[in-house]
């Protein structure tokens, strides 16, 4: 059985990494109004004073520079978004991927043998991993984030019935309707399955 660790991230963190990930498309440098198209406004301030606080960026000028740590960090981001959309096709799930602490190549494997499945699909106790909606909607993805519903989460099956799944997600529960659930891709963690190809 292959272990995985998995841990939600805030939305912070996710901000941080797709600014280490943007500073390196644009060769080390963007400018404060580029990083604003990439983090959302509430967010960019903190996600820029911790990369600085953790020596890997720095103000320069109208912008903000990469750092040597920044550069390390931010093209292990890259590869990951990279090989996700290259084998994917999808910049959208390439975007989700590249958050994820697990190995790359385990989760590309796991999408590919179709070894995912909806979180309305789990029964009552089932625990699986958060991977992402089937499609984008800013609203719901908002919501998502809000209760703790973030790729990489470990969920819970708490309760369930024809309408409404309850889960425990980071200690917390949140109560979905089965039409939201039935647009949530999770990864099903059964022990004895997780590496085996089934």
């Amino acid at each position: 059985m292959k272990e995985v660790k998995v841990e939600g991230k805030s939305p912070v963190s996710i901000a941080r990494e797709d600014i280490l990930r943007h500073l390196v498309e644009r060769g080390g440098f963007s400018t404060t109004e580029e990083l604003k198209r990439e983090a959302l406004d509430s967010l960019l301030n903190d996600a820029l004073q911790q990369l600085k606080e953790d020596g890997m960026v720095a103000e320069q000028g109208e912008g903000v520079k990469l750092l040597e740590k920044g550069w390390e960090e931010g093209n292990g981001i890259l590869r990951k978004y990279k090989k996700a959309e290259k084998e994917l096709g999808s910049h959208i799930y390439a975007h989700v991927l590249e958050h994820f602490d697990m190995e790359i190549d385990y989760v590309l494997d796991v999408i590919k043998k179709g070894r995912t499945t909806r979180l309305s699909d789990l029964d009552e106790g089932s625990e699986a991993i958060i991977l992402f909606p089937e499609k984008v909607d800013p609203k719901l993805i908002s919501r998502l984030i809000g209760i703790g519903l973030t790729p990489g989460s470990m969920i819970r099956v708490f309760s369930k019935n024809l309408k409404v799944i309850v889960i425990m997600v980071k200690g917390r529960l949140a109560a979905l309707n089965d039409k939201v659930a039935k647009m949530i891709k999770v990864l099903r963690m059964e022990a004895g399955r997780e590496g085996d190809g089934a």
